[in-house]
């Protein structure tokens, strides 16, 4: 989860993600308020943060400590999967957005990671499509 600095409103994923991200995280934030983000333009906009530093941002904070930064995966990752497990032994309207929540801070953590790595989401679409072609071909 973003520390002080950050402020979430909501996250909630239909097909697209409708992404509420407030202070320094977006310099855009009261335009985009109210704007569906879908994962390039989330992939987008962590990017230009890594490329713009800034001392007050979560996301050129996490990108300055790998270690940390993959710490937030791991973490994310667990509360993840306990999520998951929630909703599946006990279905509810607040265990199944415990689970989307927790998803959208392990993709929003992954993201930074591959954006400062100079991972592009071009690559991963690329190595799903091999896997699928892969797939097929058996």
């Amino acid at each position: 989860m973003p520390n002080n600095n950050c402020t979430v409103a909501y996250y909630e994923i239909s097909g697209i993600i409708k992404y509420k991200y407030f202070d320094n995280y977006f310099s855009m934030a009261n335009s985009m308020a109210n704007s569906q983000l879908n994962f390039l333009q989330l992939f987008e906009v962590i990017q230009q943060k890594l490329k713009q530093p800034n001392n007050n941002s979560y996301t050129n904070k996490l990108a300055q400590n790998p270690s940390r930064l993959v710490q937030k995966i791991g973490e994310e990752g667990v509360e993840t999967t306990i999520a998951g497990l929630l909703c599946a032994l006990q279905p509810s309207p607040e265990n199944s957005q415990n689970l989307v929540n927790e998803s959208c801070d392990l993709i929003y953590h992954l993201f930074v990671l591959l954006a400062s790595q100079n991972i592009s989401l071009k690559q991963l679409y690329s190595e799903l499509h091999n896997r699928n072609q892969a797939n097929n071909v058996k």
